[in-house]
């Protein structure tokens, strides 16, 4: 089952950058902005789960079969990242920050894109942002 039939409300945003990713539009970032509960998370891991995924269905959607969906599902895609505070309810701490920024600079290690996930943004403390 994917996202769009938890989330019957994404599919609109979800054909737009399915659309995007085909015309080679993609932006270089993402803003996923909302009320609590409304998948944003979901749709962020959803969209860097395809991204990575090298035969992506006829909707976009990762194929869950090929090694790079294998990596990911298991969290050891070299090209996706997670920032996430260490604990819930703490800051996210600018040395993560840092870190991310300097991978930031590398080339993919499997040649598509590189993803990274800042969750929640507004965990970043005032030097990480």
């Amino acid at each position: 089952m994917n996202a769009t039939e938890h989330y019957p409300w994404h599919l609109d945003q979800w054909r737009r950058m399915a659309a995007a990713r085909v015309a080679g539009r993609l932006p270089h970032a993402i803003l996923l902005v909302g009320a609590p509960g409304l998948g944003k998370s979901a749709f962020a891991g959803r969209l860097s789960d395809a991204l990575v995924c090298t035969k992506p269905d006829h909707d976009g959607d990762a194929c869950g079969e090929c090694g790079a969906c294998r990596q990911a599902r298991s969290g050891n895609h070299p090209d996706q990242r997670l920032v996430a505070p260490d604990e819930p309810g703490k800051p996210i701490k600018i040395d993560a920050i840092r870190e991310l920024t300097a991978k930031s600079v590398l080339c993919a290690q499997e040649g598509g894109y590189r993803i990274y996930r800042i969750e929640p943004a507004e965990a970043m403390n005032r030097p990480a942002a």
